[in-house]
C-alpha cells in the first residue's frame, strides 16, 4: 500500500503490518498505527487519515491533531490514538470528502455503503446490489465500484445510479471529470474511463500490471505488465511518457504520485523498496 499527500508518504511495513509515514524530505519514519491497511484502503483528507485495518474487520481513523510520537508510544504520531470508526463487518474500502466518511462492506453477494458526517449523529446505510470493490468521493458525489458496475450517489446516499457496466473491476480513482477503473485481465489489466455523469466505458491503457495506479495532474501513472517501465498517460492528449525504467518494476505493487514526484513500491517476499522519481515535464 502506498499513498501520498502534500507533506508525507504513507506505506505499510511488510514485516509487522503497521501503517507508517515519512516526510517527503525523508527526515524520519513514524509508525502511525500497529494495524495497517489492507491493500489500497487508505483515505486522506486535510483533517484525517482513514483505512480498513487488516484483516478487514475494522475501519480506523487518525485525526491530524497537534502532537508528536514518543518513544513509548510511536503510534501516537499526531498526538492521538487511532479511533475505531466501524467494526465487525467485512469492510472493503473507505473514502473521505467534505467532512464525510464513506465505508463499503460486503454482505454475502450484496453490500452496504455507510455514510457519516462530522456534523451528524450517526451512520446512514445504503444497500448495494452487489459486493463492492472500492469507494471514492469528490466534493459532491460518492462512487462505488462493484465487480460489474460503477455506481454514483450524492453524499447523503440519495439518487444511487449506475454510471457504467463491465466485468472485472478491481480499483478506481477520480480525475476532475472522469472515473478511472482498473479491469482485471488474464495477462494484463486494462485501465478504462467513464465520465462522472455516466456514459460508455472507454479503455485507455491495456498493459497495466496488477498493481494500484494513480490519477493526478491530468495523468494516469501505472506500472506496465509487459515491460519494466512506469508510464504516465495524459488523459486529454493521450500522449504516453516513460517515468521510470528499472528491473524492480516487474515486482511493482503500487504507484502513487503528486505534482512533482512519482513513487513506486516494489516487493520481493518480505523485502520492499519505494522508488521516488521526478515527474517528467509535459
Amino acid at each position: 500500500m502506498l499513498s501520498v499527500d502534500d507533506t508525507s508518504l504513507y506505506f505499510t511495513q511488510l514485516d509487522d503490518g503497521g501503517l507508517y509515514a515519512t516526510s517527503k524530505a525523508h527526515t524520519a519514519v513514524r509508525r502511525l498505527a500497529l494495524r495497517g491497511p489492507i491493500r489500497g484502503t487508505i483515505a486522506l483528507s486535510d483533517s484525517s487519515i482513514a483505512w480498513v485495518a487488516s484483516p478487514g474487520d475494522t475501519v480506523m481513523r487518525l485525526d491530524r491533531s497537534s502532537g508528536h510520537a514518543t518513544d513509548d508510544r510511536p503510534d501516537r504520531a499526531y498526538g492521538a490514538d487511532p479511533i475505531i470508526v466501524r467494526q465487525g463487518g467485512t469492510y472493503v474500502d473507505v473514502a473521505l470528502a467534505n467532512h464525510h466518511t464513506f465505508v463499503v462492506e460486503a454482505t454475502g453477494n450484496a453490500g452496504v455503503l455507510s455514510i457519516a458526517s462530522s456534523a451528524g449523529s450517526g451512520w446512514r446505510h445504503v444497500d448495494l446490489p452487489a459486493s463492492p470493490r472500492a469507494v471514492i468521493a469528490d466534493t459532491t458525489h460518492v462512487y462505488v465500484v462493484t465487480l460489474t458496475q460503477i455506481l454514483r450517489a450524492l453524499h447523503d446516499g440519495s439518487t444511487l445510479e449506475v454510471l457504467a457496466t463491465g466485468q472485472g473491476f478491481v480499483e478506481a480513482h477520480l480525475s476532475r471529470t472522469h472515473v478511472y477503473v482498473r479491469v482485471a485481465g488474464s495477462r494484463a489489466h486494462t485501465i478504462a474511463e467513464v465520465p462522472k455523469e455516466g456514459g460508455a466505458l472507454r479503455p485507455r491503457i491495456t498493459d497495466a500490471r496488477d498493481a494500484c495506479f494513480d490519477v493526478s495532474n491530468d495523468e494516469v501513472t501505472y506500472a506496465s505488465a509487459s515491460e519494466a517501465y512506469v508510464y504516465a498517460l495524459h488523459t486529454q492528449s493521450g500522449v504516453r511518457r516513460s517515468v521510470l525504467r528499472h528491473e524492480a518494476i516487474n515486482a511493482a505493487s503500487c504507484v502513487a504520485a503528486d505534482s512533482k514526484t512519482v513513487y513506486v513500491a516494489t516487493s520481493f517476499g518480505q523485502d520492499g523498496t519505494v522508488f521516488a522519481v521526478d515527474r517528467p515535464p509535459p
